[in-house]
Formats: C-alpha cells, sequence, structure tokens
C-alpha cells in the first residue's frame, strides 16, 4: 500500500510522417480522478488514494480532497475513512477472510463511485526472499569487452496442494542500504543514514495458480539491482505476497503488460487500465479496489555476501578517504530518501 499505482500513463507523441499534425491543448484536457485502494487482512493503516491524473500540460498528480469514502462489507459494517493528507485517506482495521468488501465514494451527498464486491481470498505462503549475484559480459561500441555485475532478488512460495484457485503477485517492495559517515575528529560525531527505496523499479509479475495443483515451487524475479555503492556495506529487500481476487489478477496483468515493457516496436501504447471503479455520476472517474491477504519476508546482503562487492564510496574507517570526499560522506541525511532511524526488523 506504501506506493500509490499510476493508472493513467499520459505522454505526448511527436508524429512525423505524412499526416496532419496534431496541436494538443493542455489547457482544454479532461483530467480523470484515479482511486487506488488496498484493503489488507493486517490490522494496520488502510489507505486509498483518489488523485487527479497528469496531463500532457502537467506531468503532476494533484489531490482529490473532501471526499467521503466507506468501505463496507456484506454484513452492512461500513466504515467512513479520514482523510490524513490530501487525496489520501485511511481508517484503522483489516480484513477478514471470506467476508465481502465494496468501495464507495462521495462528494457531499453524490455517490460519484463504487467498486465492485471482493472476498477477501486465503493467504499463500511467502517461504523466503533470495538473492542470487548475476555476471553479464558484453562488448560495448568501442570494441572492448565489459563485464556488469548485478544483485537480482527473488520470491519464494510453495504447496503442495491447491485447494483453490490462487491469484498472486508480489509488492509492497522495500529496500533499505546502509550508509555511514567517514570518522573524524570534528563535530558532530559521525552517523550511520539508511536509505530507502533508492532507485528500484520492481517487477510485476502476477501468478495464477488452479486448484488441484500439486507440488508448486514459486520462484519469481521481484528486483534487480546494479551492484553499485548501495551493497557496501548492508542491504535489505523487503517483499510482501499479495493473494488476491481473480479480477485484481486481470487487473494487474494490465499494468504489467505496459510496466514491464522495454521500449521495443511492438510494446502496446500507454493507455487506461480498466479496473472495479464504476463511475456513479458525471465526472469521469478509474481506477481499483482490491482486497487482498498477505505474507512478507527480507533477505539481508552482508558484503562478505558478495563475489564482486563494490568500492565502498566513504572509503575504510580511518581512511585512506576518496579525494575529494563525496559530500554524503560527511553530511549523510543530505541523500534522497535517507534517515537515521535503525530500521525495525534489522
Amino acid at each position: 500500500m506504501k506506493k500509490t499505482t499510476c493508472i493513467i500513463l499520459s505522454f505526448a507523441f511527436l508524429l512525423i510522417a505524412c499526416i496532419e499534425q496534431i496541436e494538443f491543448r493542455p489547457d482544454e484536457e479532461i483530467k480523470i480522478v484515479i482511486i487506488d485502494g488496498l484493503l489488507t487482512d493486517q490490522d494496520t493503516l488502510q489507505k486509498v488514494s483518489i488523485q487527479y491524473s497528469a496531463t500532457i500540460g502537467s506531468v503532476a498528480f494533484s489531490p482529490y480532497s473532501d471526499a467521503l469514502v466507506y468501505i463496507t462489507d456484506n454484513a452492512g459494517n461500513r466504515n467512513l475513512l479520514d482523510e490524513i493528507e490530501p487525496g489520501i485517506y485511511a481508517f484503522e482495521g483489516k480484513a477478514e477472510v471470506g467476508i465481502e468488501y465494496f468501495l464507495e465514494v462521495y462528494r457531499g451527498n453524490v455517490l460519484i463511485a463504487s467498486s465492485s464486491m471482493e472476498a477477501t481470498p486465503p493467504p499463500f505462503a511467502l517461504d523466503s526472499i533470495s538473492f542470487e549475484e548475476k555476471l553479464l559480459s558484453y562488448t560495448n561500441v568501442d570494441g572492448n569487452p565489459r563485464n556488469l555485475w548485478s544483485v537480482e532478488f527473488y520470491g519464494h512460495a510453495s504447496t503442495a496442494k491447491a485447494d483453490t484457485d490462487f491469484y498472486l503477485r508480489f509488492g509492497d517492495l522495500e529496500t533499505i542500504f546502509m550508509l555511514p559517515e567517514i570518522i573524524t575528529k570534528t563535530f558532530p560525531p559521525p552517523i550511520t543514514c539508511y536509505i530507502y527505496n533508492y532507485e528500484n523499479k520492481p517487477i510485476i509479475d502476477p501468478i495464477k495458480i488452479e486448484k488441484g495443483a500439486e507440488n508448486v515451487n514459486i520462484k519469481t524475479k521481484i528486483l534487480s539491482k546494479q551492484t553499485t555503492y548501495d551493497f557496501a556495506y548492508l542491504y535489505s529487500t523487503k517483499a510482501t505476497l499479495y493473494s488476491m481476487s481473480r479480477e485484481s489478477y486481470e487487473f494487474w496483468n494490465q499494468v504489467s503488460v505496459l510496466f514491464n515493457q522495454t521500449g521495443n516496436i511492438t510494446d502496446q501504447l500507454p493507455a487506461q487500465f480498466n479496473g472495479n471503479i464504476t463511475a456513479e455520476a458525471d465526472i469521469p472517474i478509474t481506477g481499483n479496489f482490491s482486497v487482498v491477504s498477505t505474507t512478507s519476508d527480507f533477505v539481508m546482503v552482508r558484503r562478505s555476501d558478495l563475489f564482486r562487492p563494490p568500492i565502498k564510496v566513504c572509503g575504510e574507517n580511518g581512511g585512506p578517504y576518496p579525494n575529494p570526499v563525496p559530500d554524503v560522506c560527511n553530511i549523510c541525511l543530505i541523500h534522497p530518501n535517507s534517515t537515521a532511524q535503525f530500521p525495525s526488523y534489522w
């Protein structure tokens, strides 16, 4: 839930061919309201994001505020979500396995959007997260051989026999690496920073397991990172295995087709994803609301675990230090996504 799914991908294309040129007018574009909701079986803060789409004239999303957002179950229990920050609505609670839930969004007394009813599916156990060091050898443009080392992370799950259809995906990826300041005689004393989710591109690969399948063993790549200074000291990757409905599985299949493409001429054009949100008023709305069961795990990568560990960007304790010393080695909190708080699960 930490990360909002981008439901609309907006691009401006320059068409150079024997066709009439189209003039885009950003000021006349209609913004679409995007709803992204996730209800899990964990007793935590459940969130729904409601944003206006980006446009050709602006790449920024803007919040849809002052809505009344409800999550209701099939027994009639109704939860009103609080707007905890602009466009983000939340409540404390959890989904119960087998219970059905749906989402409603009001502006004043007018219902503007609702989702289909979704039952909470049974969980599928995440066995572990693993990593493998990979070497890519290639010849660059000047004809010289090059080696590129990377670390690939995999999610593992298994069952002796599936007693129902399962629809799965790995998500909620969180990476952390350690960055200690250099030790000097100056004041204040050096600290250690922890850098969260720096330059990640998760891999979206929904999985379907049919009822009755036996000896199921899943190994799915969830992240690939070049071996850079991120891995110089200590690095961790945490992931969640979502068990979801068939409808949500189909939605994430749409997302994966666009998210994982490589820029080939056969790639699909950006488009609007079809979720389970229905517009109930004369307002353009799209999005998806998923009810899921979850299991999580993480793995630590120590410098000693790597065959080819990277150079320590800040040098060794007591020197020698690089010349010049990078600014982050003196004040590590200036690094993007940094904090001095020790990770709770390390």
